[in-house]
């Protein structure tokens, strides 16, 4: 796969201050635009793969194509490529942008990246949950009398040995007070620390 970058050019008949960059298959055509420049950018930092880099992307953004390739491809209300072009300012943002969508990659606190809609229609973060699926929600809970109750870490560490044998292949453990005090407590022992 080869690596292509450009600088300057044309946008609008305005100079393009940014460079752009892309890693194409010999032979195949190519498209260079801000989106492949981005998944370069990510390719390089986390060293994954074009592929990966840009599956990430369009996971993240909830697109599954380059929107810039493919500009009358865009649903409404998922990606605003009016916005980013206008954001980008001939290239002379793109930097920027990818610094923003790779932030916003990492950790969705971030900044939303311009063009990028947040609780966009269709799959992907962002978007609706699926609606459930009756075979993997149609369950009953059965609710078991616990075999042991706990008041704390060390106790439950102590039940869960099933010290009197009282599971039948099914260990039912009720929690009754805070167990986040840690593995560094006493050992207990479940049938004089609490009760049945």
């Amino acid at each position: 796969m080869g690596h292509l970058t450009t600088l300057g050019g044309e946008l609008d008949g305005q100079p393009y201050q940014g460079t752009l960059a892309a890693r194409c298959e010999p032979g195949v055509r190519c498209q260079v635009t801000p989106f492949t420049s981005a998944f370069v950018a990510l390719q390089d930092r986390d060293q994954l793969d074009y592929a990966a880099a840009r599956l990430a992307i369009n996971n993240r953004i909830g697109l599954q194509f380059d929107p810039f390739a493919e500009a009358d491809s865009v649903p409404p209300g998922v990606f605003d490529l009016a916005a980013l072009r206008s954001f980008l300012d001939r290239g002379s943002l793109l930097s920027l942008w990818i610094q923003d969508l790779l932030a916003w990659l990492d950790d969705s606190g971030s900044p939303v990246p311009a063009g990028v809609f947040v609780g966009t229609p269709g799959p992907g973060p962002g978007g609706p949950a699926p609606a459930p699926d009756p075979a993997c929600t149609d369950f009953e809970v059965v609710v078991d009398e616990p075999h042991y109750l706990v008041d704390s870490h060390a106790a439950m560490v102590a039940a869960l040995q099933d010290p009197e044998n009282r599971a039948d292949g099914r260990l039912v453990i009720g929690i009754t007070g805070d167990i986040d005090d840690g593995p560094d407590g006493p050992a207990v022992n479940p049938m004089t620390s609490v009760g049945e």
